[in-house]
């Protein structure tokens, strides 16, 4: 996989070791598609995140449709798609948008961080990402989805645990100019549970709660933009999207702050 990004990037850690492997293959797929019925779970793999398990894609330019099931199974590219190349940008209305505008507000600086130890923690540095963050020492992060311009994580612990917790890390491009407005049509396209987005800084928003679709659970959505070198311009969108039991809210809250510390937003 070419990297996203024009630094150069070391791979991920480790070989995928949870949950059903993402498709294989060259053709992105788009995360902005509508959302079908929830189909039963398959695993236990960590990646619960309330707003994807089944996308339908519609590839503009190609002409053709590209269907991915979030449970692992084989993609299909009708003949004649050329999927490698789309631009990784929305070509569908989110299903559950944050409510616009932000509310006023800064980061919660009582939000908690990695302290090692007592926490067990290992970095990451995935590729196609540019910049390194920590996890707990149990987890990995799988790449489900690349093209141009695009990358796409699912991270979670490894198989065999008793307790759903995880989620996605998206980074793309995003075209210049990369200003307010383009900004926020690009947020506006994100699932977000249909909360109300928080202002964390100049260049992020957030929205999180501890009932997703009526379950009780902890839900954690971040929308930033930031550089991919510290002399160029804000040029890519950062997607944070995980969840938890309520009971292991900092455990996300800890991951998104070290997010946060490394791509500097």
């Amino acid at each position: 996989m070419s990297p996203a990004f024009s630094q150069p990037l070391s791979p991920v850690y480790g070989a995928p070791a949870y949950g059903p492997r993402p498709p294989q293959g060259p053709a992105p797929y788009d995360p902005y598609a509508p959302v079908a019925p929830p189909q039963p779970r398959r695993s236990r793999s960590g990646l619960w995140i309330g707003i994807a398990v089944a996308v339908l894609v519609l590839i503009a330019g190609g002409g053709g449709v590209y269907a991915w099931q979030a449970s692992g199974d084989t993609p299909t590219t009708p003949e004649g798609t050329n999927a490698a190349t789309e631009a990784p940008l929305p070509t569908a209305t989110p299903l559950r948008p944050g409510i616009e505008p932000p509310q006023d507000g800064n980061w919660d600086t009582k939000w908690p961080r990695f302290i090692d130890p007592p926490d067990k923690v290992r970095e990451v540095n995935p590729d196609g990402v540019g910049f390194k963050f920590l996890v707990p020492r149990d987890w990995d992060c799988q790449l489900s989805g690349s093209g141009q311009g695009f990358v796409k994580y699912n991270c979670g612990p490894t198989p065999g645990g008793s307790v759903e917790i995880g989620g996605e890390l998206v980074v793309r491009e995003c075209p210049d100019p990369c200003d307010d407005a383009r900004r926020l049509a690009m947020r506006k396209a994100e699932e977000a549970w249909g909360l109300r987005w928080k202002r964390g800084s100049r260049l992020s928003s957030y929205a999180e709660a501890n009932d997703i679709d009526g379950e009780a659970r902890y839900g954690l959505v971040i929308v930033a933009y930031s550089r991919s070198a510290p002399d160029s311009a804000v040029n890519r969108q950062i997607v944070f999207r995980m969840t938890a039991p309520v009971e292991q809210a900092d455990v996300i809250r800890k991951i998104s702050r070290s997010v946060r510390t490394s791509a500097l937003f």
